[in-house]
């Protein structure tokens, strides 16, 4: 039932859990802030402009001659097999010599290459340790992670109060990842320790930096009435921001909103045309109810539907 959505959205370190939550996608790679200068900010150059092959020649020389900077984008670039042919324990090698630098962003990559097991045997507590060594350096990502693994007990005893510590360090480093599951954490806890105010707060501060898991949390809540009065055309904005973004299940709850008429009037043709967004974002659900609603409209409505897929369909 519509009203009785009930969804927790966790999401995933990078590799570290794709297999367990490979919905939620991989955690992006953010780059350090300081600015490289001469040769290694003309590599660092390459890189972000995906000249591949260009990056891979000129980090390596650097990469060689000691630079922990150039020693993680090559590593980077062996994992993904980007201007390299893909080799996962060539990336290791490469991270743990930056790494003995006390690169944070090579001990980040170590964290992700042990807790998915490529290029080492998969382990969680290795993987922990690395995130951690990361982290107390103040990267972002990496204390994302380490609250995740707080958060699941993974390689670490499961403890929500480090969890939530470790997310609230990554979120005022602008995380966005880290302020939605805050949310979730907030949002979820049992009975009095559940406070909607904060939860709220943090799935906002990601809502508004274009984070889509907090977008469908930020809808869901305003959706279902959870610390809020029950607002439809607030959740419906939200949800389509989101779907906007081409998430399927934001897609799918707009196409519910409007096929049962909750804070609009009820329209069958912008239900078909946002089923068949989802569709077309991958969700097999949404094809099955975008094919049963299709049955029921006349061809002026399905002309409506055509013309609403293509205005709200996002760019590529």
């Amino acid at each position: 039932m519509l009203c009785g959505w009930a969804k927790l959205r966790t999401v995933a370190v990078a590799a570290l859990v794709a297999a367990a939550v490979a919905s939620c996608g991989i955690l992006p790679k953010k780059e350090r802030s300081e600015a490289p200068s001469g040769a290694l900010a003309q590599a660092v150059a390459a890189y972000k402009a995906g000249r591949d092959d260009q990056a891979a020649r000129l980090l390596r020389p650097l990469a060689e001659q000691g630079d922990p900077e150039a020693q993680t984008y090559l590593g980077i670039l062996y994992r993904e097999g980007r201007g390299v042919p893909i080799d996962h324990v060539e990336a290791v090698n490469w991270f743990y010599k930056a790494a003995e630098r006390k690169h944070p962003l090579a001990q980040y990559n170590l964290g992700i290459v042990w807790g998915s097991g490529n290029g080492v045997p998969q382990n969680d507590e290795a993987a922990a340790k690395w995130y951690r060594l990361a982290a107390d350096q103040g990267l972002a990502e990496a204390q994302f992670a380490l609250g995740y693994m707080y958060a699941h007990g993974r390689g670490v005893p499961r403890d929500l109060k480090e969890a939530r510590k470790w997310y609230e360090r990554a979120a005022e480093g602008g995380d966005t990842y880290a302020m939605n599951n805050l949310g979730e954490i907030y949002a979820n806890a049992a009975g009095d320790e559940a406070d909607y105010r904060k939860a709220r707060r943090w799935y906002r501060r990601a809502a508004e930096q274009g984070d889509t898991f907090a977008m469908i949390n930020l809808g869901d809540m305003y959706l279902n009435g959870n610390g809020v009065d029950r607002d439809y055309r607030e959740a419906r904005y939200w949800y389509k921001l989101a779907g906007r973004k081409g998430d399927p299940q934001a897609q799918m709850r707009v196409a519910q909103l409007y096929e049962k008429g909750l804070g609009v009037d009820r329209n069958p043709a912008a239900a078909h045309a946002w089923y068949s967004l989802a569709a077309e974002s991958g969700s097999v659900d949404a094809a099955r109810e975008r094919d049963r609603l299709q049955a029921s409209l006349s061809q002026s409505q399905l002309r409506q539907s055509a013309e609403l897929i293509r205005e709200e369909r996002p760019a590529q």
